[in-house]
């Protein structure tokens, strides 16, 4: 359980990685991301600690940033002012 999990390390909070480019660069990469946002939002939503979500490699861009609107995430790493 991955509440449970974070009680055991004490932690603050959860930051979720995504690297979407890498995956589809990569051989054999996992391009299927469909549920992914219906996922962060039913983690983000229940497992009682703040989730910051971080796009690994150049940020997450103002048009991800507006979708992420309703999810119950406490932040979204931007990766300086170059999105």
């Amino acid at each position: 359980d991955l509440a449970a999990a974070l009680d055991r390390v004490g932690a603050d909070g959860l930051a979720v990685h995504t690297n979407p480019l890498q995956e589809a660069m990569q051989h054999n990469g996992d391009t299927d991301f469909s549920g992914s946002m219906e996922r962060l939002r039913a983690v983000a939503g229940s497992i009682g600690y703040p989730v910051m979500l971080k796009e690994v490699g150049h940020g997450i861009g103002a048009a991800a940033a507006a979708e992420l609107v309703d999810c119950p995430i406490a932040a979204i790493d931007v990766a300086g002012a170059g999105g």
